[in-house]
């Protein structure tokens, strides 16, 4: 079981891509958590050399160039930011689908910043994507065993069919929102945040 006083950061990134090797991240957001409410809120954008989106992603994420311009920072500045939350061992990390892709962004975020590979984090992963396939699925939660492993068995399971993508699941959960501002990474991680409150409850973890 979780404790009653565990905090969490919830993350997402929006990318140039969907190339887990090359595909470089442009925005990180993350905002910290209790068990009640939202701590801080931090969005930052990535200032990256030859950055070109194409209009498909300019328009899905509702790129704003001049916004995007007036606030990118240096990789390093936006790598030192997020991982000083990141790997402090005090929160559980949430994300919906960071184990099949934000985790992989992260290293070309460390790459571009000229850091070493870290996946100490991942153990702490919570991902809303296995977590709501399990509960829609009528999967019980994990009981013992390490919750990352539970998570990649349901992730690998190819009998589970169930949808668990970001819209379907916050219609699922019957969660307030607009679908005009989904695939912006700061509106993101407050919609995933509400979904991985639903989901906890639901599997009892």
């Amino acid at each position: 079981m979780i404790p009653y006083n565990q905090q969490f950061l919830v993350f997402d990134t929006e990318t140039e891509g969907l190339n887990l090797l090359y595909s470089r991240p442009w925005q990180i957001s993350w905002i910290l958590a209790d068990q009640n409410e939202i701590l801080t809120e931090d969005d930052l954008y990535i200032d990256l050399p030859d950055f070109d989106l194409s209009p498909k992603v300019r328009a899905l994420t509702h790129f704003n160039e001049e916004h995007y311009n007036r606030e990118k920072l240096p990789p390093l500045e936006v790598y030192n930011r997020f991982a000083a939350d990141l790997y402090n061992e005090k929160f559980l990390i949430v994300g919906q689908n960071l184990l099949g892709f934000d985790i992989f962004i992260f290293d070309i975020l460390a790459r571009l910043a000229g850091r070493p590979l870290d996946h100490s984090y991942v153990d702490r992963i919570y991902d809303t994507r296995p977590l709501c396939l399990a509960h829609k699925e009528g999967l019980k939660g994990p009981r013992g065993g390490r919750m990352i492993d539970w998570q990649f068995k349901v992730l690998n399971d190819r009998s589970l069919k169930a949808k668990v993508s970001q819209g379907v699941l916050l219609k699922f959960f019957n969660i307030d929102h607009n679908p005009v501002f989904l695939h912006d990474a700061a509106y993101d991680i407050k919609m995933t945040w509400e979904i991985f409150k639903r989901v906890k409850k639901s599997l009892d973890l």
